[in-house]
């Protein structure tokens, strides 16, 4: 049985008012009908495809990251996991210091398979709360434990 994977991304910085995440606005195209669906805040992710079975959840992290950010992750931590029900697919959950980065950010919005996705930009975390995308906001609650701990 082939098992995929899924990296979600979380990088985190000290900014003026407190912790913040690094996030950006994601808006896909439902393949069936060819319509935008609902613009969503999301962390940088993605998964495993075809032509890249044998990449590892922290070569999938790395990948994607950069791809979505401009950014090149020189340490990554697995924090979480979340095996999908009756599909053959897990999603990870990383957590990404911000000062352990290479590159710059991207700046002007980009289409990647169809997904529109913003230039990334920062929320303190106590904001983010309300805004991610209920996808993912279990990777929030696990950063948010992983960096109070």
């Amino acid at each position: 049985m082939l098992v995929t994977h899924s990296a979600c991304n979380v990088v985190y910085r000290e900014g003026i008012n407190g912790l913040e995440f690094l996030v950006l606005d994601y808006q896909s195209t439902d393949p069936r009908s060819n319509r935008s669906l609902k613009k969503e805040v999301r962390f940088p992710t993605g998964t495993s495809e075809s032509g890249e079975f044998g990449e590892s959840t922290e070569q999938t992290s790395v990948r994607k990251l950069e791809e979505e950010t401009g950014l090149l992750a020189i340490d990554t931590e697995r924090i979480a996991s979340k095996p999908i029900r009756d599909e053959d697919h897990i999603k990870y959950a990383f957590i990404i210091s911000y000062a352990e980065c290479l590159g710059e950010l991207r700046k002007e919005p980009v289409t990647i398979r169809g997904d529109w996705m913003s230039a990334p930009y920062w929320v303190r975390v106590d904001d983010l709360r309300t805004l991610i995308a209920p996808v993912h906001f279990w990777v929030y609650r696990a950063a948010v434990e992983e960096l109070t701990r």
